[in-house]
């Protein structure tokens, strides 16, 4: 089922925060349809087993929430890890994530991301590469900047996801 963006616009304002899966589509079908993974403090798709310790369940795709324009990891028990993107660094739209309180990378956004009246998702109206070579067949995410030769241009699709789990995904130490 494709995001309600009703949905994303309660979410944004402030009001109880969707959860949804976020899918590729890509004119490349390795990977077209396939959901985002979140691992080693980086977002990928079609990543195998991205080893999330998990309430109730296990999943091998993240489980996202949006509010207030910040993009989280969805967890109940502990402060959600928060999903940024390297905009303005040499680092050319690296997407990761962190837990509340520790460091934001050298040019790390935490805030603009949005649900467009398409279902696809932006970050400051920025777009989506899916870049090969992360091992395993997955691929690593990166925002749009430009720079990415050997990556796909993908739209990300926001799709709803009535029961969540509660997940903590591996992180990497700085």
């Amino acid at each position: 089922m494709k995001f309600n963006v009703s949905i994303a616009l309660l979410a944004t304002a402030g009001s109880a925060a969707a959860t949804f899966k976020l899918k590729t589509v890509s004119a490349n079908g390795e990977i077209s349809g396939k959901t985002f993974n979140a691992a080693q403090s980086k977002i990928f798709t079609n990543l195998q087993n991205q080893n999330a310790r998990c309430q109730h369940g296990t999943q091998d795709d993240a489980t996202f929430q949006l509010r207030d324009g910040k993009l989280t990891l969805y967890a109940t028990r502990a402060a959600p890890q928060q999903v940024y993107a390297q905009l303005i660094t040499a680092e050319q739209g690296k997407m990761g994530y962190i837990r509340p309180g520790h460091g934001l990378p050298p040019g790390g956004e935490l805030t603009g991301w949005a649900v467009d009246g398409s279902g696809h998702l932006k970050i400051n109206g920025v777009g989506f590469v899916a870049c090969p070579g992360a091992g395993q067949g997955a691929w690593t995410i990166y925002a749009d900047v430009g720079h990415h030769s050997d990556c796909l241009d993908i739209e990300v699709e926001a799709v709803d996801e009535p029961k969540p789990l509660s997940c903590y995904y591996t992180e990497v130490e700085n």
